[in-house]
């Protein structure tokens, strides 16, 4: 174990150090792992620009945080968030074994892809009822997100509405692998509280994929450029009302260096000089 006059924890190859100031080792284990102390109170490491792009991924509303992953920017997950991924599978894991039970499941774990920009997923599961088949994903939340999300509409068109109002990520993950799956379908929700669930019909919505590929083909340019995108406009990092920088890993970068537009280069090299 390294030690930096201070606490220390490993998770899996990645070692997190909380020094008394901020700091930066090389080469550890390959990577390049920084060290961050108030207001940056997260460690994080880079690793290599990804090789294609993740549906999970594609509905990041900020193009900046969006091309940071891409770009190999990770943060360790804590104990906590790992036990909420947990719970989230498990919950995942009866619900397909409820299915399969009943004659439902077709496939699970349903890969889709596209060549340009190139993309890579595996939908949850298509259920087959009848001659009908439906591209499915499950997801939980707690019981305030829950109660927010409200009751499903007959409309399909007001659920994709009322997802991307609450939980745009799911519903552009859910609508890029329907829209490359070529199946409607539906995600049902599971409250991590009360387990009860809602079940919200889909249909593929052309017009959000169509902006969620151009927006992938955008930072994928950026990905392979090595390039930094500006913080966007309809973007306060400082400002607690702004829930999509509230809550993103990547704030304390955005708070500390240029909100301009930079090369990859630049961008790490900024952090490292102020050290």
């Amino acid at each position: 174990m390294l030690d930096a006059g201070s606490w220390s924890v490993t998770l899996a190859n990645v070692s997190i150090i909380e020094p008394s100031r901020l700091s930066r080792l090389s080469s550890l284990w390959g990577q390049e792992v920084f060290l961050l102390s108030p207001p940056l109170t997260r460690g994080f490491f880079w690793k290599a620009p990804s090789e294609r792009l993740r549906p999970s991924q594609m509905g990041k509303a900020c193009l900046r945080a969006y091309a940071l992953e891409v770009l190999g920017l990770e943060f360790p997950v804590s104990p906590r968030l790992q036990s909420i991924f947990e719970a989230g599978n498990s919950i995942e894991d009866r619900i397909v074994s409820r299915w399969k039970r009943a004659g439902l499941v077709k496939k699970t774990q349903v890969p889709v892809t596209f060549n340009d920009p190139p993309v890579f997923g595996k939908a949850d599961v298509i259920l087959a009822t009848g001659r009908s088949e439906h591209l499915v994903e499950i997801k939980s939340m707690n019981h305030r997100r829950f109660t927010e999300l409200g009751v499903p509409s007959r409309d399909r068109a007001a659920n994709m509405t009322k997802l991307l109002a609450v939980y745009r990520s799911c519903a552009v993950q859910w609508n890029t692998y329907a829209s490359l799956a070529e199946r409607d379908g539906f995600v049902i929700v599971e409250d991590k509280d009360t387990q009860e669930q809602r079940i919200f019909w889909l249909r593929r919505d052309e017009v959000l994929w169509a902006d969620t590929l151009e927006r992938a083909s955008r930072v994928w340019e950026l990905a392979q450029s090595r390039r930094v995108p500006a913080v966007p406009d309809d973007r306060t990092p400082r400002s607690k009302s702004d829930s999509e920088c509230r809550w993103c890993d990547a704030k304390a970068l955005c708070l500390a260096l240029s909100k301009k537009a930079t090369s990859l280069e630049h961008f790490r090299l900024s952090f490292v000089n102020r050290i």
